[in-house]
């Protein structure tokens, strides 16, 4: 375990190293410009949309979870704005026959839950699986593409 601590440790170290000379470097190199930035509410997508933030740009974070709000807060003021417009009616139908659609063409007729590919991943990563080698193992209900 002390193996990992100092590993997480050095990475968090060269992050925030890239993270100054970024800042240094190119203060305003996205003035004027805006940045759509996709899985935004944490990790690399979180870092991205604010190093583009305090770089100038007015940042668009979209992300499935609510954490994207405490990035919204973290950036410099005016430049990652709050979106307040819910779906109108007809986007809400759209998406609705998007859903449909994709359940209609599944194979099982109903999307993966969480518990399917993680299933797949623990096995492969068991010793019951030590002599598989080399294999593609779809976890997609019968849906290859």
């Amino acid at each position: 375990m002390k193996g990992h601590r100092t590993h997480a440790r050095f990475v968090d170290e060269i992050h925030r190293q890239v993270r100054e000379v970024a800042r240094t470097t190119y203060p305003s190199r996205f003035a004027g410009k805006t940045a759509v930035v996709t899985g935004a509410a944490q990790g690399i997508g979180g870092d991205v949309a604010l190093w583009r933030a305090r770089e100038g740009a007015r940042v668009a974070l979209v992300d499935r979870s609510d954490l994207v709000e405490e990035v919204r807060q973290e950036a410099p003021p005016r430049r990652v704005p709050r979106n307040t417009a819910p779906p109108s009616e007809q986007e809400k139908v759209r998406y609705q026959q998007i859903v449909d659609q994709a359940l209609f063409r599944s194979r099982m007729k109903r999307f993966e839950t969480t518990d399917e590919p993680a299933a797949a991943i623990l096995f492969l990563a068991s010793d019951e699986a030590s002599y598989i080698t080399g294999v593609t193992l779809p976890v997609a209900g019968g849906d290859l593409g």
